[in-house]
């Protein structure tokens, strides 16, 4: 695989299993990706939310791609 095709499989992946936790969330009071807002009346990054505000924590992933090459081979008499 490229680099491009799996940078395009790696943010496709990201984007369907965003939607699938929106979907499988949605009676549990909580917002995934949400819009941001500032107008809270505190300084941390919140989002509105239906009854208030609820703060937004960020989730992140450290991800290397790396290649490896093996040799492998029967050597016989």
């Amino acid at each position: 695989m490229d680099l491009k095709e799996f940078v395009k499989a790696s943010a496709q992946s990201i984007i369907d299993a965003t939607n699938e936790l929106i979907a499988e969330n949605q009676d549990r009071n909580c917002l995934l990706n949400p819009v941001r807002s500032t107008s809270a009346s505190s300084a941390e990054e919140v989002v509105a939310f239906y009854n208030g505000f609820l703060p937004v924590t960020e989730i992140g992933f450290d991800i290397a791609v790396t290649e490896g090459r093996s040799k492998s081979g029967a050597g016989g008499t």
